[in-house]
């Protein structure tokens, strides 16, 4: 049974979600890619199909590199 909080007592703060340590080159990468989807709205649409381009070879490059 846990005791109740007293009024006015300090709440431990949560742990942060992800420490920057914990990023990997491959999560890093991957992100890299989604941002340059998020990116696409400020693109002229006919611009659009290089970036898909571009993200598809990273992730499929990422894939096979997981692969071994």
């Amino acid at each position: 049974m846990t005791e109740p909080t007293r009024p006015g007592a300090a709440v431990p703060a949560p742990p942060s979600a992800v420490p920057e340590s914990a990023v990997s080159p491959v999560a890093d990468e991957v992100g890299t890619s989604l941002a340059r989807l998020d990116a696409l709205e400020a693109l002229p649409v006919h611009e659009h199909v290089d970036v898909f381009a571009e993200v598809d070879r990273a992730l499929r490059r990422r894939l096979t590199l997981a692969e071994g």
